[in-house]
């Protein structure tokens, strides 16, 4: 008898420490994942078409901090105030950490000065991502489960263009991240109903509107789910909660906007305008967008994602647009909501698709969870693999990316949708500098990612005179007659398509 008794074995106290060593490994290698691919681009000399932009704009902002000036503080209608505080924290380190390690201070307008400034806060964007990524991954944790979190982490490390954009010096991936860890916030909140989670989600909330205005749609998506949770309880329960999370938002964005301090009338008024001036469209450099408008984000979406993600994101929609389950469902209406928002708006530039990429990376990370566990292993291991053939292809702007599978970046010069924003300026810049400083030359576009690297004269009037001319070759390459420039000096091309071009002026 005692042979057919079956001895149910229990894992032994090593056996459990070797299990939990190997999930945090597994687990750090993830998120190392997410700096392996953004760490080596630190190294690359680009600053997007804004970036000069928002450098001098973090200055004054410093500067009216400092002298009082509060109004001074509201620069742009975006209103990009976390990117002026960490910008802030940049200038105020370095100057410190020059004069402690006896060093020359550079200021930006010197090129030296602009590399360390502008790399410096590059490196503290990406460790910011990297933190809220931490956070957001943690949530998931609690709402789906661990390895879902993983593999969204997993995701988002290596999706091409998400890498590409989140290397800039700009407002995009802070605006997107900041957003969707308040929705995570408040999804998981109607788990537990903590305080805490309210309070989290109204601090991400207020720290994404503070970055762009157009993220307040997070906090319209946040109090419609406080209601339907709790639209069958008392009153005073959704009154109270809906009053913590819009309370939390009005404090901080009071806190850091300090041009409220002082006018919050003239603040409200600004963004107002220029939200009202907005309407009449920003087509940059992209033909596409003035005659296909409503097509443009859906085009800018294929194009975008890559290859494994769009065939998986199909599959992903299909195979759960049955689900029930209350917070899948928010993520997809998320989705939508932000795309629908996209669509209608009038401004047409490709970065804002990066508010749908992460709840579609977050589907397919459900999706590929449902998945057999063998299956899971080869399709996280083959996106990872493709997205590293794609990054080591795009080199070294994977912000250039245009899915292979509609021709790359040939396709999208065809159809007027290829837009640069200042890739290989600064190369032409550098080449540039070593003909001296007394040379003059004619830049008709994407000016503020050439000068900050260029130590000789420029100018944007034809009629000037100039020994060499900088072309983007763009969708709206600049269209006037140089005949006396027809010489090419020296063409800076990716996947044998030209992207700027210098030449050489008699």
């Amino acid at each position: 008898m005692d042979n057919d008794i079956e001895i149910k074995k229990y894992p032994s106290q090593r056996e459990l420490i070797i299990k939990k060593h190997r999930t945090s490994f597994f687990t750090l290698s993830i998120f190392l994942l997410f700096l392996l691919f953004r760490i080596p681009l630190l190294t690359v000399t680009m600053s997007n078409s804004d970036a000069w932009r928002w450098h001098t704009r973090s200055i004054k902002f410093l500067n009216g901090i400092k002298s009082g000036d509060f109004k001074e503080t509201y620069q742009r209608y975006h209103p990009g105030v976390t990117l002026m505080w960490l910008t802030s924290a940049v200038n105020i380190g370095y100057k410190y950490s020059t004069k402690i390690l006896n060093l020359e201070y550079r200021t930006l307008e010197n090129t030296d000065g602009f590399l360390i400034i502008d790399t410096s806060c590059k490196a503290l964007l990406i460790t910011v991502q990297l933190i809220v990524l931490i956070i957001i991954y943690k949530y998931i944790k609690n709402i789906f489960g661990r390895y879902q979190g993983l593999i969204f982490t997993a995701l988002v490390s290596s999706e091409i263009y998400l890498v590409g954009i989140g290397v800039w010096y700009h407002l995009t991936s802070l605006e997107a991240f900041f957003a969707f860890a308040s929705l995570l916030a408040i999804l998981n909140w109607r788990n537990n109903r903590k305080n805490k989670d309210i309070i989290i989600s109204g601090v991400f909330s207020a720290l994404a509107v503070l970055t762009k205005f157009s993220s307040a749609l997070v906090i319209l998506f946040i109090p419609l789910i406080i209601y339907i949770t709790l639209r069958k309880d008392n009153k005073s329960k959704l009154f109270k909660y809906t009053l913590l999370f819009l309370s939390v938002i009005l404090i901080f964005v009071f806190i850091l906007f300090p041009a409220l301090w002082v006018d919050p009338l003239y603040v409200i008024r600004k963004i107002w305008e220029a939200g009202a001036n907005a309407v009449a469209g920003e087509y940059g450099s992209v033909y596409f967008a003035e005659y296909n408008p409503h097509l443009f984000y859906i085009f800018t979406l294929l194009l975008k994602l890559s290859p494994f993600t769009l065939v998986l994101s199909i599959f992903s929609l299909l195979g759960i647009r049955k689900e029930i389950r209350f917070e899948t469902k928010t993520i997809i209406y998320y989705l939508f909501a932000n795309l629908l928002l996209l669509l209608i708006s009038e401004q047409k530039i490709e970065r804002y698709i990066i508010a749908v990429l992460l709840p579609i990376l977050l589907i397919c990370s459900l999706y590929i969870w449902k998945t057999k566990l063998f299956v899971k292993h080869v399709v996280l291991l083959l996106f990872v693999i493709a997205n590293i053939l794609l990054y080591i292809t795009y080199w070294p702007f994977p912000s250039l990316y245009y899915s292979p599978i509609f021709g790359g970046i040939k396709f999208a010069k065809n159809i007027g949708i290829l837009d640069t924003n200042g890739e290989y300026f600064s190369q032409s810049a550098l080449e540039l500098n070593k003909k001296g400083r007394d040379i003059n030359v004619f830049v008709p576009g994407d000016t503020h990612t050439f000068s900050p690297y260029f130590k000789g004269k420029y100018t944007i009037n034809p009629n000037d005179t100039y020994q060499y001319a900088v072309i983007s070759h763009n969708s709206r390459t600049y269209q006037g007659i140089i005949p006396q420039c027809e010489e090419e000096e020296k063409t800076y091309s990716l996947h044998k398509q030209p992207l700027v071009t210098i030449y050489k002026c008699q």
